[in-house]
């Protein structure tokens, strides 16, 4: 079971008791000063076909790379104890399939395909894309009275990141448990090092999210959101943010995990992507970015008190945009809601039911009016939510949060060895 997890803002900041607190199609948005918004053009990476090296012009080859060259000067001192071990191809061939690797036979060999990919292209590439999220991301000073402290009232401070995701209006995504409420007093850095006062617009403590607006016009970039549901571990990410106050830091990673619930008391919606990108204290609301620049996750926590141990968590964006729509219209999040209590589909069961994995829910009894409308029954495995699949307990429930009130969804179950397609209007979660 997993134990012992910190979120990520600075010590001093808010919302938890038993946890340590720490806060490439790539188009990012650029907002002029006339207001209208122009797009950057995407990243576009094309491997450059190399000549063959023959014994003249092979030294003033491998002397003409610098960095890269030392790391394969590395690697070949290192191959000996290590011949084992493919980890260098591997890394090049996970990296060439989200930037235009060329995989070619090699000649005169019978092994496996040889791998070729322009080093030098991806390095470029993914420091293109920390440029254009770094410029859209900031770092958050936060001042707030406290009630309640071992020494009585007085006033505490926090640190933690934050992504720009409306430009012209200024608003900003960052983590409820850096700011605190809305009462914080939050003194915002922007790329260039400048600072600004920001307004915490509205906050959601049950998912970690919040809002703060800084003055129109202070930063000219912000970042889309992309759709965390199509990740898969092993897919590319990039963390970004602040660890330790060293402001405007990029960490890449791959993601380890999906669905993760973790102990967390104090955030009743989960649903966290797994990752293994540095995140630390400080990094709490910065983005978590795929290879197009979009970001898919609001990093959160880590496991651990003792730091970051390559276990990293973030908010996936599924639940994190609409959340913060909700914030910044509503003040508050709205919530569906369907009315069930559920159990998990466990390995054993879903052999029973012939399922060709493990996933979905058992309904254990019907409790509110939208699932009772839909025909929902005790005994019902719920499989996917508008074709998403459900797979845990708490999964169902985050969701189902995703969407407002009054939506109708479609609700694939199997009842008695028959497949089923229901429709529920969901109500609204108090």
């Amino acid at each position: 079971m997993l134990q012992d997890f910190a979120l990520l803002s600075w010590p001093g900041a808010f919302g938890a008791r038993n946890v340590s607190l720490w806060s490439l199609n790539f188009k990012p948005v650029v907002a002029p000063r006339g207001g209208a918004i122009a797009q950057w053009p995407a990243v576009s990476v094309r491997p450059r076909s190399r000549p063959q090296l023959g014994p003249r012009n092979r030294r003033a080859s491998n002397s003409s790379v610098s960095a890269v060259g030392q790391y394969m000067d590395l690697r070949r001192r290192a191959r000996r104890p290590f011949e084992s071990m493919k980890i260098p191809s591997t890394l090049v061939l996970l990296a060439g399939i989200g930037l235009g690797a060329v995989v070619l036979p090699s000649r005169g060999t019978s092994g496996p395909p040889e791998t070729k990919f322009d080093l030098e292209a991806f390095s470029a590439a993914t420091s293109d894309l920390a440029k254009r999220v770094l410029a859209a991301t900031v770092s958050l000073y936060v001042d707030k009275e406290e009630e309640e402290g071992p020494h009585g009232p007085g006033r505490i401070q926090g640190f933690g990141s934050g992504f720009v995701i409306d430009a012209i209006q200024g608003y900003v995504v960052t983590n409820h448990h850096v700011v605190g409420d809305v009462r914080s007093k939050v003194k915002v850095m922007l790329p260039d090092g400048m600072h600004v006062t920001g307004d915490v617009v509205a906050i959601d403590p049950q998912t970690d999210l919040a809002v703060v607006k800084i003055p129109e016009g202070s930063v000219r970039r912000q970042l889309p959101w992309g759709d965390s549901d199509v990740l898969k571990p092993g897919h590319l990410v990039m963390a970004v943010g602040s660890p330790k106050r060293v402001t405007g830091t990029t960490s890449i990673g791959v993601v380890s995990g999906i669905n993760r619930n973790i102990e967390l008391e104090s955030v009743l919606y989960q649903d966290f992507i797994q990752f293994d990108a540095f995140i630390d204290r400080g990094s709490s609301g910065g983005p978590l970015v795929n290879t197009r620049g979009q970001v898919v996750g609001v990093n959160t926590a880590i496991s651990g008190q003792l730091g970051w141990q390559g276990i990293s968590y973030a908010v996936p964006s599924l639940m994190a945009r609409g959340i913060v729509q909700d914030l910044i219209q509503h003040g508050k999040p709205r919530r569906g809601y369907l009315g069930v209590q559920v159990e998990a589909v466990t390995a054993r069961y879903a052999e029973q039911l012939r399922l060709d994995r493990v996933y979905g829910v058992r309904v254990k009894k019907v409790t509110g009016e939208p699932a009772q409308k839909a025909g929902l029954q005790r005994g019902d495995v719920i499989l996917a939510v508008n074709n998403r699949d459900i797979k845990g307990q708490g999964i169902l429930s985050s969701r189902i949060s995703t969407f407002p009130p009054g939506t109708q969804v479609k609700i694939k179950i199997l009842r008695e060895k028959t497949y089923m397609l229901l429709t529920a209007t969901l109500g609204h979660r108090e």
